[in-house]
């Protein structure tokens, strides 16, 4: 009787563990960022860095679940400002003063180089669901080391 207990309250532990895992990705849909690192490095050749910067931001943003989103200059922004990492909107007060960029719900950086960072502005999810902490830190992952994406052999074709 003890021996079934044990075994009981064993199967119990691993089904509730599981059940618990399928209803976060049911609910929380993370499987769509989780994915991301990989659709990023089978990228297209592109011609250029912006064009490549502008595929990457839509695939960003389709994985997080929305259709609004911008990409501009930090220095634009906040030019004291300076992001680490992807943080809600209104982390960053001077989005909320200026009209066309209010609607921003989340703020994910993008690093070009010494002084050059990029802001991609997220907007409204789908559903209404919220930016939660664990979407933002799956974007902080480091990618896989990725393909050249643009060259100036690929501009020449």
């Amino acid at each position: 009787m003890l021996i079934g207990v044990c075994l009981f309250l064993v199967l119990f532990a691993w089904l509730r563990n599981q059940v618990q895992a399928w209803l976060a990705q049911v609910v929380f849909r993370h499987e769509d960022v989780a994915q991301l690192p990989a659709r990023v490095k089978e990228n297209p050749a592109f011609s250029s860095e912006e064009l490549y910067l502008a595929w990457a931001s839509g695939q960003i943003a389709a994985a997080l679940g929305t259709d609004r989103f911008s990409l501009i200059a930090l220095i634009d922004v906040d030019p004291a400002a300076s992001l680490h990492a992807p943080v809600a909107a209104t982390m960053l007060p001077a989005l909320s003063r200026r009209k066309e960029w209010n609607w921003a719900e989340a703020v994910v950086p993008i690093r070009l180089g010494p002084g050059n960072t990029s802001l991609l502005l997220l907007g409204h999810r789908q559903g209404g669901r919220r930016y939660l902490g664990a979407d933002l830190e799956a974007l902080t992952r480091p990618p896989p080391k990725l393909k050249s994406a643009w060259s100036p052999c690929a501009a020449r074709r």
